[in-house]
């Protein structure tokens, strides 16, 4: 399995976007974000949109901030703001 990453976008949907491009044209089959997708840029509609191509997002602090404690729902599913260290074991990567 070929997994493309990215992270720390802040906002910046033109940027995310470029990426997504690049993972395509490399044949990832899933693409990851790290954290810090949102930043001090507001979000828009744009930048939700190219995210809903991600098959993991991971909260960083910036997401954290602006999501607050609790919880949101995506793609029809609850999603915990867990730790990076949670969510990346739950996928089979050693951390530590």
């Amino acid at each position: 399995m070929r997994i493309g990453v990215c992270s720390d976008v802040h906002g910046r949907h033109d940027r995310l976007l470029a990426v997504l491009a690049a993972m395509a044209a490399a044949g990832v089959d899933e693409r990851w974000c790290l954290g810090d997708l949102v930043g001090r840029e507001p979000v828009t509609a744009e930048l939700v949109g190219a995210a809903s191509q991600l098959d993991l997002l991971i909260a960083g602090n910036h997401d954290a901030w602006a999501l607050g404690p609790d919880r949101v729902v995506a793609r029809g599913r609850d999603v915990f703001r867990l730790s990076s260290r949670a969510l990346a074991s739950r996928h089979g990567i050693d951390c530590w």
